[in-house]
């Protein structure tokens, strides 16, 4: 057999705040790669970030990186604004995990002083935000991606072969799709006092981020992403679909505050959307995808992801952002 070759690249990471979801990803990115079977690239951290003081960069190096007992001037530098950490010369690429509402001036700021990014979901709060942050990457030559992880679970890549197979393929067990549900939902809601359980009837937890228009809450940024995604991958992405951008047609019901209630005693900062429905139609292949998204129910177990084909359906029975157990039906419908 013949050795495997090692080109032993690494790349020098950013860490752009220091929440939960940026410790996840530190964690994993300093995974031995090998446990993917990658063998061409390595992952350095070289400096993490927090708006607000050095000291919470320097405690998340230690939890996260170095480990309690290490000497707080390790080599990993600790940065008390972003702007720092841009002006670090050995980073090469920047992770971006801070609220969704600064994703767009931020990403922009990496671009600007020539650093790669990867920026956590959703990209930005709007279109027109990700297509300059696009525009400007490509300018300077610089990678840019939104971290969507689900892309990148080890059943996508046979799944879309699977999916994507030419019809007289014999790998085509499900035939072309045809249709795709998906639905990602979370009760957002205080524990009910009787039962300790959340459930609708229950007090919304107004102070929640997801209810919280500044910093770009609402169901569709948050959790609809994931639904999306994966009409992307099934549909969007088939080769017979050629690039072609579908028809979509939405409708979102958004926050109501319970009557009789005033002030900011509750938590209340303003409107989003707790409901949201999407329909991608594929007019080129004849397929459509039926996204739905919620903050006042919960995804039912058995109803992540349908993919329907002519001759099989592949159910997904975890919610959207995961793409693990993968089960086949050959009753199409």
């Amino acid at each position: 057999m013949a050795q495997r070759k090692n080109t032993n690249v690494t790349l020098r990471w950013g860490i752009l705040a220091t929440g939960g979801i940026a410790r996840q990803f530190a964690s994993d990115l300093l995974t031995d790669p090998s446990a993917r079977n990658v063998y061409d690239v390595s992952h350095q951290i070289v400096a993490v970030a927090s708006s607000s003081s050095v000291t919470k960069a320097q405690d998340f190096i230690r939890e996260i990186i170095t480990g309690e007992d290490s000497d707080p001037t390790t080599d990993v530098k600790a940065c008390g604004s972003y702007e720092d950490l841009v002006g670090v010369a050995e980073v090469d690429i920047v992770y971006v995990a801070s609220p969704a509402s600064h994703h767009y001036p931020n990403v922009l700021m990496c671009l600007g002083g020539g650093k790669h990014v990867c920026c956590e979901k959703p990209f930005t709060i709007n279109a027109q935000q990700t297509e300059h942050l696009i525009r400007v990457a490509r300018k300077k030559k610089l990678f840019l991606m939104e971290a969507v992880w689900t892309r990148f679970f080890p059943s996508i890549a046979p799944l879309s072969k699977i999916l994507h197979a030419p019809s007289s393929s014999s790998e085509a067990i499900i035939g072309r799709p045809i249709r795709l549900f998906a639905d990602f939902s979370l009760q957002v809601y205080k524990p009910d006092v009787s039962t300790g359980t959340h459930r609708p009837g229950s007090q919304r937890r107004w102070d929640h981020r997801l209810f919280d228009p500044s910093l770009g809450g609402g169901a569709l940024l948050d959790l609809g992403i994931y639904c999306i995604t994966w009409a992307c991958m099934v549909l969007m992405d088939d080769p017979r679909n050629a690039g072609e951008i579908p028809k979509v047609t939405s409708n979102m019901v958004k926050t109501k505050r319970e009557e009789g209630i005033s002030g900011d005693a509750d938590g209340w900062k303003g409107e989003v959307d707790e409901h949201t429905s999407i329909v991608l139609t594929f007019e080129k292949t004849g397929s459509v995808a039926l996204l739905t998204t919620s903050l006042a129910v919960r995804t039912p177990g058995d109803m992540g992801v349908i993919i329907q084909g002519e001759k099989a359906r592949l159910s997904v029975a975890q919610m959207p952002l995961f793409a693990g157990r993968i089960s086949l039906n050959r009753q199409p419908f």
